[in-house]
């Protein structure tokens, strides 16, 4: 009889260990679970900052790209346009130095001096107007 009173208690304190470790075991569980959905959200949260920090630099350096881009396009423009004056600067004063022996042959041989000095103030107003136009555009 005693044995199987201490029988019973051993159940009963067997049952009531188990029950307090399935107890525990349950919670320890929950706790983890709530642990993982809580860094879970964390992590999605940095990784949507992280992402929208990306989605801005990306477009601040796409408007940088651009705005590099169009700064090339302009130079590549200018360097064009100083090309063609100075390929078109030889052309300017062939015409002009035709316009002035035209001119000059007009007016006769009793004024060669005078169409020597014309031309050569001719020449050097083309030179002036000349340099003046690529001091503007430097």
């Amino acid at each position: 009889l005693e044995a199987e009173e201490h029988l019973a208690r051993a159940r009963a304190d067997a049952a009531n260990l188990l029950g307090a470790a399935r107890s525990h075991a349950v919670d320890l569980i929950a706790s983890a679970r709530a642990r993982s959905e809580k860094l879970a959200i964390r992590s999605n949260e940095h990784a949507s900052r992280m992402l929208q920090d990306a989605e801005l630099r990306l477009a601040v350096l796409e408007d940088q790209r651009h705005v590099i881009e169009e700064f090339a396009f302009e130079l590549r423009s200018l360097s064009a346009t100083d090309r063609t004056v100075v390929v078109d600067a030889p052309v300017e004063r062939l015409g002009l130095l035709a316009a002035v022996e035209a001119e000059v042959a007009s007016q006769g041989a009793a004024q060669d001096q005078d169409g020597a000095a014309q031309r050569t103030a001719l020449l050097g107003r083309g030179a002036d107007h000349e340099a003046a136009e690529l001091a503007i555009e430097s």
